[in-house]
């Protein structure tokens, strides 16, 4: 979208008004006076009168930052409730309290509270490291067979996955000021065993 100096936009107006408010003619009038000049598309010209006549200005007034009204009410109620469970979502908090996600996320912001999210690890066990050289074992036998044998592997860095559904880490959080370095067991795999290696 072109972008006109104020210059400009007193012209686009004037020359719109000189021909009673008619975009066609005032793009043809304002051809024929600027003939140097970026022609405004028709649209241009209303929308330049029209924001001057009902904002002041030739656009539209940018809304800064909006002051948000303060209830001292509304907010103990945000913070009883992720004191009570620290695991809920500002959306369940905002649906229990009636009011928007935004402003139980202003309220949390403004109250030092973060959204601490869980990150996955895998537990080891005591066979695993014979597994682990098993595998390598296996690796550099089947490599002295077919030197090209890594290429015919679909290869994952997906470390957990389960026969009971995927692993949603986006609701598990933990709403806190300080980081609880909280875990949570899942037992997620076991069941069925995916087959690793893809022929």
């Amino acid at each position: 979208m072109p972008v006109f100096s104020n210059q400009e936009k007193i012209d686009i107006i004037a020359v719109f008004r000189e021909v009673d408010n008619s975009p066609r003619r005032a793009r043809r009038l304002y051809a024929q006076r600027f003939p140097g000049r970026l022609l405004p598309s028709l649209g241009v010209f209303a929308r330049t009168e029209m924001n001057l006549r009902l904002h002041g200005a030739f656009g539209i007034p940018m809304i800064g930052n909006r002051r948000i009204v303060d209830d001292p009410h509304l907010r103990a109620l945000v913070v009883e409730h992720v004191n009570d469970n620290p695991h809920i979502g500002q959306r369940g908090i905002a649906l229990a309290l009636g009011t928007s996600r935004h402003s139980v996320g202003r309220i949390l912001k403004s109250e030092f509270f973060h959204n601490f999210k869980v990150h996955l690890n895998q537990e080891l066990r005591d066979g695993d490291f014979q597994r682990r050289v098993d595998f390598c074992n296996f690796m550099l036998q089947q490599l002295q067979l077919q030197p090209n044998f890594q290429h015919e592997i679909c290869w994952s860095d997906e470390s957990t996955f389960s026969s009971e559904g995927t692993v949603n880490r986006h609701n598990m959080h933990y709403y806190s000021i300080d980081n609880p370095h909280w875990m949570q067991d899942r037992h997620i795999q076991g069941g069925y065993i995916v087959p690793y290696i893809v022929h």
